[in-house]
């Protein structure tokens, strides 16, 4: 399968549309489990449902990663008969479990390192920006973020802040969306590096940002334009209001959530596993 990644990615997906499945069912088991655990709001019942919670989903995403990678090996498959489709949508399937046993405890390892890494970043930034607020934005704004909603905030804004204290805000804002972007960029490849170079996560962090650098056009083709779609559907979704219509903007994220992660590791699979397949030839 050569030329566009996103254009052989949307191919493959809906050539494969059954890998989406254990992306819906994952959601709605989950959403299941941590409900009826976090209806009593005892701190302790939080904190359980919390890391109950947490291990469902990496279970998910071992088997669920397990799937697209098998469905990501289909790429140069041609079905000769419609029997022959509906026997690999299957194995998609089947492969859930096995990614299970075999990647539960390297995607709870990189689950761990990744927010904590995030919560790292975003500490940090928080130590550094909020001595800097509270001298430059008044005090009472400040209280207000927690308390009010976004329509009092912007009439705050407006009513209350000169044109130095919006820049002040503005270059904050800025700042952490930058991070955020940053964060992002650095560890888009952690998933497919975990699949498919090194079970080890702190190993797969390092192939992910390694990657990251040697691939960075790429690497920020692939935010822009998952931004610009996710722009598109949320714009979509405000005039699909009617409850009767109101599966189709589900539907629609799934199938953007899942058409991320699958331009994001057929990406990294044709660069990496390609490559090492020619060398090793070039060696023999």
């Amino acid at each position: 399968m050569n030329g566009n990644i996103f254009k052989n990615s949307a191919i493959l997906l809906k050539n494969n549309i059954m890998v989406i499945q254990p992306l819906f069912l994952g959601v709605l088991v989950i959403a299941l489990i941590f409900m009826p655990l976090s209806a009593n709001n005892s701190k302790i019942s939080v904190i359980y449902a919390i890391i109950i919670t947490f291990l469902c989903i990496a279970a998910f995403l071992a088997g669920w990663y397990n799937c697209v990678k098998y469905t990501i090996s289909l790429k140069d498959k041609v079905y000769e008969t419609p029997e022959e489709s509906n026997k690999s949508q299957i194995e998609i399937l089947k492969n859930f479990f096995p990614g299970v046993s075999e990647y539960i405890l390297p995607v709870t390892g990189a689950l761990l390192l990744y927010f904590g890494i995030g919560y790292g970043l975003f500490y940090a930034y928080q130590s550094l920006a909020l001595p800097y607020a509270a001298k430059a934005l008044p005090s009472e704004f400040l209280n207000l973020l927690n308390t009010a909603s976004q329509a009092e905030i912007a009439q705050y804004l407006q009513q209350n802040f000169s044109p130095e204290q919006l820049k002040t805000l503005t270059l904050l804002l800025a700042g952490g969306v930058v991070l955020y972007i940053v964060f992002t960029v650095l560890l888009l490849w952690l998933a497919p590096a975990l699949i498919y170079t090194s079970k080890n996560p702190f190993v797969a962090i390092f192939n992910a940002v390694k990657f990251t650098f040697k691939h960075f056009g790429m690497s920020l083709a692939i935010i822009f334009v998952m931004f610009l779609i996710n722009m598109i559907l949320s714009f979509t979704n405000s005039f699909l209001s009617s409850p009767i219509l109101a599966f189709i903007p589900i539907l629609l994220s799934f199938i953007y959530i899942m058409y991320y992660v699958m331009t994001v590791f057929l990406y990294y699979e044709t660069e990496t596993q390609n490559n090492s397949d020619s060398g090793a030839e070039c060696i023999g």
